[in-house]
C-alpha cells in the first residue's frame, strides 16, 4: 500500500511537470514563431559552415538563391515587409546551391584541380571551410553527384550540432517561462508534494487526469500556426487551473487587496517558495517529451504493483 501511495504522488507531480511544460513548450513555439528562432538558427549553423570573414557576402549570397527564397516565404510576413529566414533547408538544396555557388557547372565529372581553383576563388582565406571543401572534393574523384552526397554528409553533421544548439536554447527559455509560471500559479514543487503526499482523493484524482493525458499525448507539432497555438494554450491553461484548484495551489489573497500590495505579499513569500520554485521551473526546462516518457514508465510500474 505504501508503494502504491508513492507512486500516485509521484504520478501526481510529473503529471503537474507535463501540464507547465507543455504549456511553456506552446508559449516557446510562438516566441520561436515570431521570432524566427529556427531560421536564425539555421543561418547560424551555415555561418558556422563557412567561417572566413571574407566570405560574409558569398553567404549572403547562398541565401539569396531563389531555392531558399522559395522557402522562407511567408505571405502574411512579406505584406508587411517583415523578413523571415527559412526554418528547414532539405540537405539536396544546400548542395546543389552550393555546388552551383561554388563550382559553376552542371557537369558530372570535373577535374579535381579545377574543383580546387574554384575553392580557392571563393575561400582565398584558406581557412578550415576551404580545407574541408577540398577534402570533400578528393573524396569524390571529381564525381559532382559523389560530391553532392558528401557535401550532404557535412551538412547533416553540422544541423546535429545545430540541433544541440537550439536545444540548449530552448531549454534556457522554458525555464525562464517555467519560473513565470511557478509565480503565477505558485507552483512550488515542495508544496505540491505535501498537498499530495495527505490528500488521497486529489492523488486519485490527478492520477485519472495523468493515465488519460498520457493517453491522448500527440508529440509537439511545429507546423501549427499561431491561432492553433493560441487555442492550445487556452485548453492547456484550463487543464491547469483544474489541477491547481485540487492541489490549493495559487494565492490566497485577502478581500480588496490592490494590485501593489498582492504584489507585496508574493515578495514576502519569496524566501519560503522560492527553491520549490526553481526545482519546479528545472523540471519545466526538461521539456514535455521527457515528463511523459517518465510518467509512462511510473504508470505502467503502478499498474504491475497493482498485479
Amino acid at each position: 500500500m505504501f508503494g502504491s501511495e508513492i507512486l500516485e504522488i509521484a504520478i501526481g507531480l510529473i503529471f503537474i511537470y507535463m501540464l507547465l511544460s507543455l504549456f511553456a513548450s506552446t508559449i516557446n513555439e510562438i516566441i520561436a514563431k515570431l521570432f524566427s528562432l529556427r531560421g536564425r538558427n539555421l543561418r547560424k549553423a551555415i555561418h558556422f559552415m563557412f567561417d572566413e570573414e571574407d566570405t560574409q557576402f558569398q553567404i549572403q549570397r547562398f541565401f539569396n538563391d531563389p531555392l531558399i527564397k522559395k522557402l522562407s516565404a511567408r505571405p502574411i510576413l512579406d505584406k508587411l515587409g517583415i523578413k523571415s529566414p527559412t526554418d528547414y533547408l532539405p540537405k539536396n538544396t544546400f548542395s546543389k546551391i552550393l555546388t552551383k555557388a561554388i563550382f559553376k557547372s552542371n557537369e558530372d565529372n570535373i577535374p579535381i584541380e579545377t574543383l580546387e581553383k574554384h575553392i580557392d576563388e571563393m575561400f582565398p582565406q584558406k581557412g578550415d571551410s576551404n580545407r574541408i571543401l577540398k577534402r570533400l572534393v578528393r573524396d569524390s574523384a571529381g564525381n559532382i553527384e559523389k560530391l553532392k552526397n558528401n557535401l550532404e554528409n557535412w551538412y547533416d553533421d553540422i544541423m546535429d550540432v545545430a540541433t544541440e544548439w537550439y536545444k540548449s536554447k530552448v531549454r534556457v527559455i522554458l525555464f525562464f517561462i517555467g519560473f513565470a509560471f511557478c509565480i503565477l500559479f505558485n507552483a512550488d514543487t515542495i508544496k505540491i508534494v505535501n498537498s499530495l503526499s495527505v490528500n488521497p482523493e486529489v492523488r486519485k484524482a490527478l492520477v485519472s487526469q495523468a493515465e488519460e493525458l498520457s493517453k491522448n499525448y500527440v508529440e509537439a507539432d511545429t507546423s501549427k500556426t499561431l491561432d492553433e497555438l493560441k487555442v492550445e494554450m487556452q485548453n492547456l491553461n484550463m487543464q491547469i487551473s483544474d489541477a491547481s484548484s485540487l492541489l490549493g495551489l495559487g494565492w490566497s489573497f485577502e478581500s480588496g487587496m490592490s494590485f501593489w500590495g498582492k504584489l507585496g505579499f508574493i515578495f514576502q513569500n519569496i524566501p519560503n517558495r522560492i527553491w520549490g520554485w526553481i526545482i519546479t521551473s528545472l523540471a519545466i526546462s526538461l521539456g514535455a517529451s521527457f515528463w511523459f516518457n517518465f510518467l509512462q514508465r511510473v504508470i505502467n510500474l503502478k499498474s504491475s504493483v497493482k498485479k
